[in-house]
């Protein structure tokens, strides 16, 4: 028996062809360490990689609270484990965390009577509190902060919980719950077996797609260099693993906290290499390479001034060009996200930002030649959610909590539940283009993976 099982919700049968990197779970892996620091006993399921049969261990565990994370994507499968659990016992408390449930609390709670919390924003304090008022019984469920619920058939939202300032209190995530060599991932581009870790959270950008600032604020937490080089070590000396990616969602925000990672990883001599993301203007590509990192990934998104104006995006072509330029200089291996059918995109516009990276490719052979062209998601919460819903470019009806598929996705290699930004001048013919091009650049067997899509429009012509 056990007081909280954590889950993350499984891959559908239509998502699996994705191919994406599965990294741990580490949200849930570090409310596990704080849970375990004050004696709660805590099970971590993961159906992205575990086959079991969830009933029969609800059964047997007996747990007082189920906690389910999970992204947009795999929202209905979360819906669905919450279903599963109130089937085995009534009395589990289910609690629903997550960047989606944090922007969609009301129309989860009203649609889904299968959930009874939802966890908004950062979820260690707040499920350790969860773990005061039905496992201790130290205080009501009205002082947690940084929930909703139901109560009466009202929806209560509860105060705001403050960030964690200082990230050096969390523990380190719960790895040994879990069995974490099957997440040695190999990451091809560095040809190393990787595990991931991170450094900071928050994000100062305003980006119009991301929900990351309203999420976080505009607080940006850091761990200490001297913390995050501590956890480095125990997990080389657990693990053998000598390759890190950073999952910051921008690494180096705080140029001074990333020139002070790298010292400290100087320091010590650990000999390791690493792959990170970040903005181009937060970059020491020299300190960074004597640091062990080997691959930067920046987000440009598109190369066309006007249409980086309509998603708040700040990104200089010339900055890019520079970093291009000083990468080959030093030796640095690079990527570039970039995206696909953005508000007031047109299809030349797409083409420009395409042949750019085709021709860097091509000629710079440390440009990682993967070329992830996104598609435009929504998201909920996000600016673009909202512009989207005023355009009338989602239904009416529309509702994050209904039944919601898309077959053409299939064909782009995105999510079926997942709601793309189709607009006049941009649409599903736009997107299978493009994806076309990139596939056809890739590989020859990606084109025979879609010789069955039309391409009905001429925009051959176009392609210079």
């Amino acid at each position: 028996m056990v007081d909280v099982i954590l889950i993350r919700p499984p891959l559908t049968k239509e998502d699996r062809y994705l191919g994406s990197i599965i990294f741990e779970p580490l949200g849930l892996l570090m409310i596990a360490a704080v849970l375990e620091q004050h004696n709660c006993s805590v099970k971590i399921i993961d159906l992205q990689k575990d086959k079991i049969n969830l009933p029969r261990v609800l059964s047997k565990e007996k747990p007082k609270i189920v906690g389910i994370t999970g992204v947009t994507i795999s929202r209905f499968e979360s819906f669905k484990i919450a279903r599963i659990v109130k089937s085995v016992s009534e009395e589990i408390i289910t609690v629903y965390g997550g960047p989606h449930a944090s922007f969609c609390a009301d129309e989860t709670l009203m649609s889904i009577p299968e959930i009874d919390i939802i966890v908004k924003g950062e979820g260690e304090l707040t499920f350790l509190d969860l773990i005061r008022v039905f496992i201790n019984g130290n205080i009501g469920l009205g002082d947690v902060q940084g929930i909703a619920y139901r109560s009466n058939n009202n929806i209560i939202h509860n105060s705001g919980r403050p960030r964690i300032n200082d990230l050096d209190t969390l523990p380190f995530p719960a790895r040994h719950l879990m069995q974490t060599k099957r997440y040695i991932v190999y990451a091809a581009f560095i040809k190393k077996h990787s595990l991931p870790i991170i450094a900071s959270r928050g994000c100062a950008y305003d980006c119009s797609y991301c929900a990351e600032k309203k999420l976080f604020g505009k607080f940006y937490a850091k761990r200490s260099p001297r913390n995050t080089v501590d956890e480095i070590e125990v997990l080389i000396k657990t693990y053998g693993v000598k390759t890190y990616l950073f999952l910051d969602s921008v690494f180096g925000l705080d140029r001074e906290h990333a020139f002070s990672i790298c010292e400290e990883l100087i320091r010590r001599r650990l000999n390791i290499c690493w792959a990170c993301q970040t903005h181009v203007s937060c970059l020491n590509l020299e300190i960074m390479k004597r640091a062990g990192c080997i691959l930067i990934y920046i987000g440009l998104e598109s190369i066309i001034p006007s249409i980086l104006q309509n998603v708040n995006k700040d990104n200089k072509i010339e900055q890019v060009e520079n970093f291009v330029k000083y990468s080959e200089k030093i030796g640095m291996l690079y990527g570039m996200f970039m995206m696909t059918g953005l508000p007031g995109e047109a299809l030349d516009d797409a083409l420009k930002s395409l042949n750019w990276y085709l021709s860097l490719c091509r000629k710079d052979p440390r440009c990682v030649r993967h070329l992830p062209f996104n598609p435009t998601k929504i998201l909920p919460g996000t600016p673009l959610e909202a512009w989207a819903r005023e355009k009338r470019y989602l239904p009416e009806d529309f509702s994050w909590s209904k039944p919601y598929y898309c077959q053409e996705n299939k064909y782009i290699d995105v999510s079926v539940t997942q709601p793309l930004l189709v607009q006049p001048q941009f649409g599903y013919d736009e997107y299978r283009y493009i994806h076309y091009l990139c596939m056809k650049e890739t590989a020859d067997i990606c084109i025979k993976k879609l010789s069955h899509i039309k391409i009905s429009l001429p925009y051959k012509t176009l392609l210079q």
